[in-house]
């Protein structure tokens, strides 16, 4: 099972297409649009592009429509490429401790959800 943040979800789906991995399902958290952020200050151009093929294992993306780096509408599409389910998180920033995040009870349930989903 992965669980990715930020950045880190880019890492997760270049990583699944280069290593024959046994994986149960993933669930990434705010991915960001590298163009769009790296345009906007953010010194992530070398992250990109994205991965552009569905990831090899059950996904959910997770994104914040007030994310202030990537719009909801790329994070969607974004899930769609990847072959990940999309959850719409609403008004909460990039889901991290500047946004007001410490313990993350939705990101628990999500998990728990997606782990019951892919049990074998």
């Amino acid at each position: 099972m992965l669980v990715a943040h930020s950045l880190g979800c880019h890492t997760v789906a270049h990583w699944a297409h280069r290593h024959d991995a046994r994986v149960r399902a993933a669930l990434l958290v705010a991915p960001p649009d590298i163009d769009y952020s790296a345009s906007h200050g953010a010194p992530i151009a070398g992250f990109g592009p994205p991965a552009a093929n569905p990831l090899p294992f059950p996904t959910v993306l997770a994104a914040s429509s007030t994310d202030p780096w990537a719009k909801i509408d790329w994070s969607r599409q974004l899930a769609k490429q990847w072959g990940a389910r999309f959850v719409n998180l609403g008004d909460v920033g990039h889901v991290n401790p500047e946004s007001g995040f410490g313990p993350w009870p939705r990101g628990e349930e999500l998990l728990r959800d997606l782990l019951a989903e892919t049990a074998d």
